[in-house]
C-alpha cells in the first residue's frame, strides 16, 4: 500500500504522506510527539505490506491529528491516537482509536486497539486491502 496525499509545502500535486505528517508533528510540540510516532508507526506499517495500491490520506492539523484514509468511493478510516487511564509509570496509556465508514452503510463503526497490528488489520478490512506479507513490489 503506498498512502499519498495532495503536497501542502509544494506544488499542487500528490505526494507521500510521511514528509507531511513530519512538518506537521514538528510545529505541534512536545506534548504531541508521542501521538505522532504512533501514527509513523502505523503509517510505515501499513505501507510495508503489499499489495501495490494508492491510498489517499488526509493528515488533520489541529487535535486529535486524525489520519483519514480513503481507497475508491465508498470505504474510509479516521485514524487518531488516544489515551485512557494511566499505565504502570503513571503516563497515559495510548491507543490507536478508529472510526470506520463501509461503502453503502449510513452507520460507522468506532475501534479502540493498543495493538498496531491489529489496527493494520481493521484498516486492510476496511478499505479492501489484502495483507500479503512484507512489500516486495515498487510504487509508480
Amino acid at each position: 500500500m503506498r498512502i499519498v496525499c495532495v503536497s501542502t509545502t509544494g506544488p499542487l500535486a500528490l505526494a507521500p504522506i510521511e514528509p507531511e505528517i513530519e512538518q506537521l508533528a514538528a510545529s505541534a510540540g512536545e506534548a504531541a510527539a508521542p501521538r505522532f510516532e504512533k501514527i509513523f508507526q502505523l503509517v510505515r506499517l501499513l505501507q510495508s505490506r503489499g499489495p501495490p495500491v494508492l491510498v489517499s490520506g488526509i493528515i488533520f492539523p489541529r487535535p486529535p491529528y486524525k489520519l483519514t484514509l480513503i481507497r475508491g468511493e465508498g470505504a474510509s478510516v479516521d485514524v487518531w491516537i488516544d489515551a485512557y487511564d494511566l499505565d504502570e509509570a503513571g503516563e497515559a496509556a495510548l491507543h490507536y482509536r478508529m472510526q470506520i465508514r463501509r461503502e453503502g452503510s449510513k452507520l460507522s463503526k468506532d475501534i479502540r486497539t493498543a495493538d498496531m497490528n491489529e489496527a493494520d488489520r481493521r484498516i486492510r478490512i476496511t478499505l479492501g486491502i489484502k495483507d500479503e506479507g512484507p512489500a516486495a513490489q515498487s510504487f509508480p
